[in-house]
């Protein structure tokens, strides 16, 4: 755990999430409550970007190419998954989705989200 790290410690801890070893990173904003979190999980090349609100509402990234239907094995918490592929996304819009999230201190960020 890195207390009040720098975005660019964030970035490169995406960037080595690898689906094996390295498979998940965990961002908390600065004062919320601990069920405040975003969740990158995966690595190499897919990622699920998820989280929650304080254990309330649970936002999902989604990949508009993807379908409910087809599933992509993913390691996660260090277990692996099964995972629509509407919720798989590239390393991009995982930075991009967890850059926001970082900047704002929460999923009121410019990102759409899904909250099934």
């Amino acid at each position: 755990m890195v207390a009040n790290p720098a975005w660019g410690d964030i970035e490169a801890a995406i960037r080595r999430l690898d689906n094996r070893a390295w498979n998940d990173v965990y961002l908390r904003p600065i004062g919320a409550p601990a069920e405040t979190y975003l969740a990158v999980g995966g690595g190499a090349g897919r990622y699920v970007v998820t989280g929650s609100e304080a254990g309330e509402r649970f936002p999902t990234l989604e990949n508009p190419t993807g379908s409910e239907t087809d599933l992509v094995s993913l390691s996660f918490g260090g277990q692996i998954g099964e995972y629509p592929s509407r919720c798989v996304v590239d390393l991009n819009a995982a930075l991009a989705a967890a850059r926001c999230f970082y900047d704002a201190g929460g999923f009121d960020c410019g990102v759409s989200w899904s909250y099934q």
